[in-house]
């Protein structure tokens, strides 16, 4: 029993890790793992709801607000006690008239007043309008600063993993090639025992298989380095062993430059949000503006009066109107709305800016993305020609004819091509995600 319930403890504790391992991960699904509970996605999800309610807050302000409020008075004011008796509904001219009576000097009154008052702007100059579509385009680039964001973190997610994928190809190319030589350097040392080959022969062999093993020494490093960023990326512990499908070739995008530019200016959700934050800018010309206008508003209020709480012996009611024009206020007001247009100048300045970089950034990932195919394609035809050379120069080897100097030339070169071709067609992969990204296309469908 003790046994089986040891076992069962064992899979609950497990089957997280082996869930994991069942299925290799695919570039897509790390993306999609990636901006699943990423803390800065969360962050903009929390900011994009903040505006809305700051954006539904500014909407309330046009409605009136209506306030309850209950109020004590303890006094022997004369006037105080005699309109507060007046609005209790409690004053005779009986007992005012009493000679016993003292008005100067009246005995101490309780009095509780309950309020219900209602307050509506009619007219604020323009401020309650400016203020509304201020939170509207906040939100507005809050959402799209979320959407951004989330862009962002896949984009960072698939560039961990095609680098977690180089890694690997390159740690597997080195492991190809340390064999390689191992095999050279222990056919030199048969052929030095036969008396064939001089000792130098088997000494540079033994040079060259120990630099190899250090380049495969920093490929295992580079390996768990690789893994630990594309954990760090995923929300995963960093340690944990990930294993990767095979890739698959992005879909290229087909966009001439202009038309690659245009997209970016029309839906980079940043450029979109730099935008939309402009227009909450230039909105406090508007709200600066409303000081200098006139303001009007009106308040309907019902009171109860008692000696007793929430008492309602005595009750009126009023309805008022009010309107304020600002005259003068020492000139801040002025200041505060060359502030506001400065600000907004500025603010278009920036814009106009980002919309600049954004252009270069759109050209420059184009010129990436084709100086990536062009070194991929030399790359893969250099590659081709290393291996024959390679093979060749083995052949001439085992024959005699060639000298270890030369096998040793043609592995290095083989494997210099090797890795020129790994890196050319790791660009390319990642300049067409960068090409989706700069252009505000999403790379997550």
């Amino acid at each position: 029993m003790e046994i089986m319930s040891f076992r069962l403890l064992l899979l609950l504790t497990t089957w997280p890790s082996l869930l994991f391992a069942q299925e290799p991960l695919t570039i897509n699904a790390a993306m999609q793992q990636a901006v699943a509970h990423h803390p800065l996605i969360l962050a903009a999800e929390a900011r994009a709801g903040s505006a809305r309610a700051q954006a539904r807050q500014a909407l309330g302000y046009r409605l009136p607000s209506v306030d309850v409020s209950e109020t004590f008075v303890r006094t022997n004011n004369p006037a105080e006690a005699f309109a507060l008796q007046m609005n209790q509904e409690r004053f005779s001219m009986a007992e005012f008239g009493n000679p016993a009576n003292d008005p100067n000097n009246p005995d101490l009154l309780n009095t509780y007043m309950t309020r219900a008052e209602a307050t509506l702007p009619l007219v604020t100059g323009g401020l309650l309008h400016a203020r509304t579509a201020q939170a509207r385009s906040m939100a507005r680039a809050a959402d799209f600063d979320l959407e951004r964001t989330r862009e962002s973190v896949a984009f960072d997610a698939a560039s961990a993993w095609l680098n977690l994928s180089k890694v690997r190809e390159y740690r597997d190319l080195t492991s190809r090639a340390l064999a390689t030589a191992m095999a050279h350097r222990d056919k030199a040392s048969e052929y030095f025992n036969q008396g064939m080959f001089a000792p130098g022969d088997v000494m540079r062999a033994d040079v060259f298989v120990a630099e190899l093993r250090e380049y495969k020494a920093r490929a295992d490093e580079q390996e768990q380095l690789a893994q630990a960023a594309l954990n760090f990326h995923l929300g995963r512990p960093q340690e944990q062993q990930i294993e990767l499908s095979e890739y698959s070739e992005p879909e290229a995008s087909n966009l001439a430059s202009d038309d690659a530019v245009t997209r970016a200016l029309n839906e980079r959700p940043d450029l979109q949000s730099a935008r939309a934050k402009l227009r909450a800018g230039k909105k406090e010309v508007m709200a600066t503006r409303s000081a200098f206008l006139p303001q009007l508003g009106v308040v309907a209020r019902y009171d109860f009066y008692d000696d007793e709480l929430f008492g309602d012996n005595g009750e009126s009611w009023a309805v008022m109107g009010q309107a304020k024009l600002n005259l003068f206020h020492g000139g801040a007001d002025y200041h505060a709305q060359q502030k506001a247009v400065l600000d907004a100048r500025a603010g278009e300045e920036d814009v106009k800016r980002f919309q600049e970089g954004v252009e270069l950034e759109v050209r420059q990932a184009l010129a990436e993305r084709t100086g990536a195919m062009l070194r991929m394609e030399a790359a893969s035809v250099a590659l081709t020609s290393g291996r024959e050379q390679l093979r060749v120069t083995e052949a001439r080897y085992a024959q005699g004819v060639a000298q270890m100097t030369d096998l040793l030339d043609s592995q290095t070169a083989l494997r210099e091509l090797e890795m020129r071709e790994l890196t050319a067609r790791y660009d390319k992969l990642t300049s067409e995600y960068r090409l989706k990204f700069v252009t505000g296309q999403s790379i997550l469908n």
